[in-house]
């Protein structure tokens, strides 16, 4: 298991939110509303109370202030610091990925139970525009799944999520927005974390089991566990995961 370390110079700053790539490549909003990356600071002039920052590409990235207060809390914003576009993107919100110009947004059950909303749908897909083109939950109606639990991409056009309470796999196509499910052994019941890394799934921390890793591969059907001593990941790309502290972050990655 390799682990590397990355502490960042904030000075009187702390870290509210950030997002890393298996790569050591970030960015993170900062308790002064600055917005930092490897080689670039930019200063914005808008509080955020609950903010959730991601890359959406070389020109833009998001942010999703997860307030029942704001009747717009999401904001695409370029690297010049100039809002592009405000919409709203539901409350309670799980994760948060961006993959073929979509933005993917999952929820936990105080979302999906709760003020009515894209929250309500478990998954919701948006345009850049801020259109929700896709609800889970309004497509299928009948499932009785109401907490994502974790969400990651996979491969270059999929997304997959798992959660309470069928505890099936399931996977989103980006280009047709259709699920495939897939039952899951019970041995990583309840994983609150999740990254792939090619055809192998990576669960992290399960009802029964804090701290390892369940490596599962959904072709093959073979799963193998990876103990480790870490707790409360998060999942990012290629079998990748981080946790993140006020001026420091480090990634963690099980498969080498």
């Amino acid at each position: 298991m390799k682990t590397n370390f990355v502490e960042l110079d904030l000075n009187q700053e702390n870290i509210k939110n950030i997002s890393v790539d298996s790569f050591n490549n970030f960015i993170a909003i900062t308790s002064q509303n600055n917005i930092i990356g490897n080689d670039f600071k930019i200063s914005l002039n808008q509080n955020f109370g609950f903010p959730l920052i991601r890359i959406v590409d070389n020109e833009k990235f998001l942010i999703v202030d997860d307030s029942s207060k704001l009747k717009e809390n999401a904001f695409l914003i370029d690297f010049f610091g100039n809002v592009l576009c405000k919409f709203y993107v539901g409350i309670c919100i799980q994760e948060i990925k961006i993959a073929k110009n979509k933005i993917i947004v999952s929820y936990f059950d105080e979302g999906v139970l709760g003020k009515s909303g894209p929250n309500n749908d478990g998954v919701s897909v948006f345009d850049f525009n801020g259109n929700q083109i896709f609800g889970y939950k309004s497509k299928f109606s009948n499932n009785e799944f109401i907490d994502c639990y974790c969400m990651t991409n996979y491969g270059n056009n999929k997304i997959i999520f798992y959660g309470y309470s069928d505890f099936q796999l399931h996977e989103l196509n980006l280009e047709n927005l259709t699920i495939s499910d897939f039952d899951c052994p019970s041995d990583f019941s309840g994983a609150s974390s999740i990254s792939t890394k090619g055809e192998k799934i990576i669960f992290h921390s399960s009802y029964r089991d804090k701290t390892s890793f369940f490596v599962w591969n959904l072709k093959l059907k073979t799963l193998e566990k990876i103990e480790s001593n870490e707790k409360s990941l998060i999942g990012t790309d290629n079998g990748t995961f981080f946790k993140f502290n006020k001026k420091s972050f480090i990634l963690i990655k099980p498969l080498e």
